[in-house]
């Protein structure tokens, strides 16, 4: 073998080396990478990602200090289980009272109930701070071990060491019928919640029936106090037949275009899909003899409900509303882990995003009071 030779089999000896050596390099990132993906840090970190891509308030939350939270714990995550407390904690401080995630089957966690009951629970569930505005038998110093929600919420807490059961008192009117009662020719309307059991057209045909059963009313009172909201295009539905033709409230995603809801003769339309079908719409009654009283635990679509009677010029009483003015996305993160996150909400008269509460245009609480002066304003015989 000659030089030449020599220095060609040496050449090709060294490129199979690099070959190799760079095969192995790509093949350990391959593996690291795959084995990177599989960790609760990736499954944390990822999580964060989209919550900061998709989430209506996303702005509120110091997302970098969140990711240093998570990667500084690492050691301490054993499961996707495991990131759940700060994911939970990270979901609260995007303060829109509404977004929560979700295992298994459940539609309600934990931390959910903190925004519910104005709790301040840690990551491990120990109770820091109690509200004001629900008072419970929890203290400061409770760890929550686990609850049930088939009647009431129940939980199970540690105090002090040892097991105690109690119930928190329930927040909604489980109530599935409208139901109307006439003031001296002033309608007043008990607006119930959304029950699960409950089809959507059986909910809004009931309403329907309720208003139309007392057409000769000389004025309405539309009570959306401890209504939870639900579906929003339910909730119109119901009560169609107090809302005039024509837009109604404007949607908005994040960083998206506003999408307008609107009725007509037909139905109730988003952007351009019929969304509900309606049979039949009679005509509104004068917008002076339409009223709505709502309270602090009026909520969510409840909420956008008030939002519309405002856009309309129908007066609304009450006290300030709850806060959670905006829509939820179900996001699937895992078979068993879910986000329930608030994605768009919804903008007030001035185009701009609604963020805290509805604000009612006169602060009186009493029922009584409201239906006087929906007298005055009907010109109801007396």
């Amino acid at each position: 073998m000659n030089l030449h030779e020599t220095s060609t089999v040496k050449r090709k000896y060294m490129s199979n080396k690099r070959t190799l050596v760079t095969f192995g390099v790509m093949a350990a990132l391959v593996i690291s990478a795959a084995a990177f993906a599989q960790t609760p840090l990736s499954f944390g970190l990822s999580t964060l990602n989209l919550i900061e891509s998709r989430a209506l308030m996303s702005g509120n939350v110091d997302w970098e200090a969140q990711r240093m939270e998570l990667i500084r714990n690492a050691a301490k995550l054993k499961s996707d289980q495991d990131v759940l407390p700060y994911l939970g904690e990270m979901l609260l401080r995007l303060n829109d009272n509404h977004s929560f995630y979700i295992l298994g089957d459940r539609k309600l966690n934990l931390y959910q109930l903190a925004v519910l009951y104005k709790l301040k629970v840690d990551s491990l569930g120990v109770v820091t701070g109690l509200g004001q505005r629900f008072p419970t038998e929890l203290k400061i110093g409770d760890r929550i071990l686990e609850f049930t929600t088939d009647s009431g919420v129940n939980l199970t807490l540690q105090r002090t060491g040892k097991p105690l059961q109690i119930t928190l008192p329930s927040l909604l009117d489980r109530s599935s019928g409208f139901s109307v009662e006439d003031e001296n020719g002033v309608a007043y309307l008990k607006v119930p919640n959304q029950i699960g059991n409950q089809t959507q057209e059986d909910y809004y045909e009931s309403g329907i029936s309720a208003l139309e059963d007392h057409g000769e009313a000389c004025a309405w009172v539309v009570d959306l106090r401890d209504n939870n909201g639900g579906n929003l295009y339910q909730l119109i539905a119901a009560l169609s037949p107090l809302l005039p033709n024509g837009k109604l409230l404007a949607l908005e995603e994040k960083k998206g275009q506003p999408i307008m809801i609107s009725i007509d003769a037909s139905g109730i339309n988003f952007g351009k899909d019929r969304v509900i079908a309606l049979r039949s719409r009679t005509q509104a009654p004068n917008a002076s003899t339409i009223a709505m009283i709502v309270n602090k635990n009026t909520k969510s679509a409840a909420e956008m409900m008030a939002m519309i009677f405002k856009k309309l010029h129908y007066r609304v009483y009450g006290e300030p509303t709850f806060g959670a003015v905006g829509y939820q996305t179900t996001i699937p993160l895992r078979k068993d882990i879910a986000l329930q996150l608030v994605t768009g909400g919804a903008l007030d008269e001035s185009g701009k995003l609604q963020e805290g509460a509805v604000v009612p245009d006169e602060d009186d609480a009493s029922l009584q009071s409201v239906l006087v002066k929906m007298k005055q304003r009907g010109s109801c015989q007396k």
